[in-house]
């Protein structure tokens, strides 16, 4: 029994030259689960994976468990950096965007990139006379191509001026060459056309354009008749006469009749009848015109008297 202390300090210093031999021989290569919350050692020295996990050291190390990170680039919502690479202990409620990257000038906000300033602003850029309005560029400008008009912000196209100068080519109007000539307007006027396709007006045209000059006024035409035109002396006949494309007309008789016969324009196309005086001996009545294009003409209608025969 003396000897029992002896016995017991050797044994103890056996047990620990074991076990350091034992760690010596397989050193410590520990791991850390987000599932199991423990470290271990395979023998050889190679880390113990969880079944559940992915076989990638990485996914067992990670806080996030074997999921991986919600957020690859370890950035809080306002686009710092998350402590410890962490995004859940950025603080307040986060929702991971598709990217927690933004452009340059913004700044990342619940998830989405916004300009520097923390207002939301598409960056869309409008062509010239359009302005930005509900993420939708709108037509603000009044000056729309030639050829096309403003309908409901739109510049549409409808139709190209009037004229020569311009012809209608996809939607396009395309100027014309032209040479300097006298054309016939829409107005029935006459119009001087530079080489330019400028259109100048030459002449008022009272009766229409054609082939480049100015229609001629339309020829007058009359006519005057006697009914009857046989009388015994002493009687009396009707004249009647109408005349068209003419400025004016009188109607006269040789035996001193026809004073205030007389017709102008328009009211000369419509028959009118004069009852002459008496009529004693042979008498010609006469249609005197001025036309539209201020010539004249006559036309004439003669009245007879039926012989008398005497007796031997």
């Amino acid at each position: 029994m003396g000897s029992s202390p002896q016995v017991f300090i050797s044994v103890f210093l056996f047990v620990l030259l074991i076990a350091a031999a034992i760690a010596f021989d397989h050193p410590s290569s520990g791991f850390f689960s987000a599932e199991v919350r423990f470290s271990d050692a395979a023998k050889g020295g190679l880390s113990i994976v969880p079944a559940s996990c992915p076989s990638n050291p990485g996914d067992a190390e990670d806080p996030n468990g074997c999921g991986g990170p919600a957020n690859i680039y370890g950035l809080c919502p306002d686009g710092s950096v998350a402590p410890s690479g962490n995004p859940e202990a950025c603080g307040g409620n986060f929702t991971p965007g598709p990217s927690p990257l933004c452009p340059t000038g913004y700044i990342m906000q619940n998830g989405e990139c916004f300009p520097g300033g923390g207002q939301q602003q598409p960056s869309l850029t409008c062509p010239t006379g359009y302005t930005l309005q509900n993420n939708t560029c709108i037509n603000t400008s009044t000056n729309c191509p030639l050829g096309y008009s403003l309908q409901n912000n739109t510049c549409v196209f409808t139709s190209c001026p009037g004229g020569y100068a311009y012809s209608a080519q996809s939607n396009s109007c395309v100027l014309q060459q032209c040479v300097d000539q006298l054309v016939c307007g829409a107005d029935g006027n006459l119009y001087h056309e530079d080489s330019s396709c400028g259109e100048s007006l030459s002449q008022t045209c009272s009766w229409g354009c054609f082939a480049g000059a100015c229609a001629l006024a339309p020829t007058p035409s009359g006519n005057i008749i006697v009914r009857p035109s046989l009388i015994k002396s002493g009687n009396i006949t009707s004249v009647l006469w109408s005349a068209a494309n003419v400025q004016s007309c009188t109607v006269s008789g040789s035996n001193g009749d026809g004073q205030g016969w007389r017709c102008t324009g328009e009211a000369c196309s419509a028959t009118s009848t004069e009852t002459s005086s008496v009529i004693n001996a042979q008498t010609t009545y006469t249609l005197a015109c001025t036309g539209l294009d201020s010539s004249t003409f006559t036309r004439s209608a003669t009245v007879n008297i039926v012989p008398k025969f005497d007796e031997q």
